[in-house]
């Protein structure tokens, strides 16, 4: 009996730590994910759930900002060759995220970007001259060498819905991680954009954890309308889902010459 005592002992002292660590890890794994909008895991705590986030805290190029005072530039515009794709829609917990990965790409200059998702915020990340827009529409591209660029599309309420906003919000999931495939319904990026590309641009950062620096920002200087309606519509899944704007720290803002 004593023998097998001891064997249990020695059996519990070499598991033990093996499931706290896993545990540990577990739980750092969790918290590390674990980020929102409001209250101790908003935006002005994101530094603190997880070391990987440090940067939200210290960075000098984060993301968004108010846009003033930019610059006329000659910029090199860019081409985008967006294609209609299958509507994949998921609710992340944070926003709607379609996936874009069969949606095209943009090029500035001979450099190509890929389409890898578009999402939501509400109100607007980015502000103009302070003024702060109803939404904002994110369309994220990544380059051969995972250079990450992003167009940032304003979204003002208006009296008439838009329709190819309205394909997509009839099928958004209720869910925090549901998705949809929704194969009847093709979904063009190019139709998100407004009519009117001129653009501000600025080095900055993604707008959520874990605030990656290093990200090309166009901003494009006209909204895109929606309806009141499909604003609300947004509303009632996420209230309100950005990042305040970010100290500026001497950064240049240019705007390209329409």
């Amino acid at each position: 009996m004593r023998t097998c005592s001891k064997w249990l002992a020695g059996c519990a002292l070499t598991v033990l730590p093996l499931i706290l660590a896993a545990v540990s890890c577990t739980y750092a794994e969790r918290a590390a994910g674990l980020w929102g909008y409001e209250g101790t895991i908003g935006p002005e705590y994101w530094a603190l759930l997880s070391q990987e986030y440090e940067i939200c805290r210290t960075g000098k190029a984060q993301s968004p900002i108010d846009i003033t005072k930019a610059v006329p530039s000659r910029l090199a515009h860019p081409r985008f060759v967006y294609r209609s794709m299958l509507l994949r829609i998921r609710n992340t917990g944070h926003t709607f995220q379609i996936a874009g990965d069969t949606g095209g790409f943009m090029e500035i200059g001979t450099s190509r970007y890929d389409l890898v998702e578009f999402h939501f915020h509400r109100p607007s990340g980015h502000a103009l001259h302070g003024r702060a827009y109803d939404m904002e529409l994110h369309l994220v591209h990544r380059g051969k060498d995972g250079e990450r660029v992003v167009v940032g599309v304003f979204m003002e309420g208006d009296e008439e819905d838009n329709t190819s906003i309205q394909k997509i919000w009839e099928h958004l999931p209720a869910d925090e991680g549901e998705q949809h495939l929704v194969e009847q319904i093709m979904v063009n990026a190019e139709d998100l954009l407004p009519s009117n590309r001129a653009f501000y641009y600025y080095p900055g950062s993604l707008t959520t954890p874990p605030c990656t620096q290093g990200v090309s920002w166009y901003v494009m200087t006209h909204p895109i309308r929606v309806s009141e309606e499909q604003v609300a519509r947004f509303s009632s899944f996420y209230r309100v889902n950005k990042r305040p704007v970010q100290e500026r720290n001497g950064r240049v803002i240019q705007s390209s010459l329409e």
